[in-house]
């Protein structure tokens, strides 16, 4: 059997990056439910106007009225999305799929983002000694030792005999021979240049002494600091860097709040994975979609055709519970992580993090059952703006393949035949309102916040093929 906290650990974010990376990329996006248009089925809020222009291809704010444009093009997909759903596209199984998927990944995020990410303040203050402290470079040279026994002794002999002839003593696992003193030496640095517990090992270090010895990913450093130079700051200079600072400290903090969540929440019920069923379930598994990626088609083909024993058998096992194969896999979202079969090796290290993701996301659903998260209108609001984004996506292709269009302008030409049977409102005030607070700085620069799991946006954006 194996364990999977640092598995946990290490992808605690992996399907939640955008949360802690967009939501500061897009404070001044102005949170707002006001109705800027609406129908009878559907409506579109003051923010996802905003959003949508912010972030807009520029192909797409060359116009006179650059807002209107969008969000005459949000509705026109709003046209087609509703167009999919009265012709039974939400009846497909590939729409059941990604309703699911859709569902499982921004329940996921609004839990952690209640759970963890609200709990995150970053005072004045706190910005402003992160300034000065960005304003000290410092560069180092270390050594390393597998144990920390041997590390005390290259610690003793750098200090009785010099750097230098304790650098000696380790040699390339490939060659055996010593190794060059520049591949042990970094350049001038910035604090945040590496991870918080790094440097609470080594800040206090002064210029030209060795550290005592500390683990760090899997190794026993000794750091030695050999340069540190301090850059002057302007009281004029500090709101300039105020708010990628802001960031930079918000990001760390939120990493530590991931931190605590695992060591209060996940540590305690020590996830282990039975080896047996794990290894079972690889081979067959495997044998049945190698050189394809895994689906959630091919998991449900497989608990089908699976025999009863190794369905029922206990794959993970944690403080409080067991969990069968079949529970572990009918859980188990492939889009949240990729299952690729082109060599077993891969395959078995991805599914193992599939099962630290799988049990991860199920603490957090059961931490979102206290939060009343059925009753937020905000999450229901964005899974169905995902789900129109899909049957809008989808219609498109259908027309384009079938021929019905040839073109964008025909596609937009059908679309708005569709809206034109609508009986569609729009508040103007509401869209002067977006007109104003449009941050001047995208309007020549296409930039695209993504997923780091998915690689889909953040937030759902009108198509750029218009």
């Amino acid at each position: 059997m194996f364990t999977h906290m640092s598995q946990i650990k290490s992808l605690l974010f992996v399907c939640t990056i955008f949360v802690i990376g967009g939501c500061t990329n897009t404070e001044h996006i102005k949170k707002g439910s006001e109705i800027v248009a609406s129908s009878n089925t559907w409506s579109i809020t003051k923010q996802e106007l905003l959003q949508n222009v912010a972030f807009a291809s520029p192909t797409m704010t060359q116009g006179e009225n650059p807002v209107y444009d969008i969000l005459d093009l949000m509705i026109a997909e709003k046209a087609l999305a509703i167009e999919a759903k009265d012709l039974g596209y939400t009846n497909r199984d590939s729409y059941q799929t990604y309703s699911r998927w859709i569902t499982h990944e921004e329940t996921i995020e609004q839990v952690f983002q209640q759970a963890i990410l609200d709990t995150i303040t970053v005072s004045e203050q706190e910005i402003r000694e992160e300034i000065y402290r960005q304003a000290v470079r410092f560069s180092f040279r270390y050594l390393i030792a597998p144990t920390e026994q041997q590390a005390f002794a290259l610690r003793e002999v750098a200090m009785d005999q010099g750097y230098e002839t304790a650098l000696s003593y380790i040699r390339d696992d490939q060659t055996g021979q010593s190794l060059s003193a520049d591949a042990f030496q970094t350049p001038l640095i910035q604090a945040n240049q590496l991870s918080e517990s790094f440097l609470q090992n080594i800040q206090n270090v002064e210029l030209n002494r060795f550290s005592r010895p500390f683990q760090h990913e899997g190794q026993w450093w000794i750091v030695q600091p050999t340069n540190i130079t301090r850059s002057p700051i302007a009281e004029d200079e500090i709101p300039l860097q105020y708010e990628s600072t802001r960031k930079i400290i918000y990001n760390r903090k939120a990493l530590q709040a991931g931190d605590r969540w695992i060591a209060q929440t996940m540590e305690p019920l020590r996830v282990t994975t039975k080896r047996e069923p794990f290894d079972n379930v690889v081979e067959q598994l495997f044998f049945r979609v190698e050189g394809k990626e895994v689906t959630q088609s091919a998991i449900d083909e497989f608990i089908k055709q699976a025999a009863p024993s190794l369905l029922n058998s206990v794959l993970v096992t944690t403080s409080k519970a067991s969990h069968t194969v079949e529970q572990v896999l009918r859980w188990m979202i492939p889009e949240t992580i990729p299952l690729r079969t082109r060599s077993k090796e891969e395959f078995i290290r991805q599914f193992s993090d599939a099962i630290a993701i799988t049990i991860r996301d199920q603490e957090l659903l059961k931490t979102g059952q206290t939060m009343d998260l059925h009753n937020d209108g905000s999450l229901g609001r964005r899974v169905t703006n995902w789900q129109n984004k899909w049957l809008y996506q989808q219609r498109s292709l259908d027309l384009r393949s079938q021929e019905v269009v040839r073109s964008r302008e025909q596609l937009r030409e059908y679309a708005d035949s569709l809206v034109a049977l609508m009986n569609i409102t729009v508040d103007s005030s509401m869209v002067e309102q977006v007109k104003k607070e449009v941050p001047p700085s995208q309007n020549d620069t296409f930039v695209q916040l993504l997923k780091q799991n998915s690689n889909r946006p953040a937030f759902p954006l009108v198509d750029v093929y218009w």
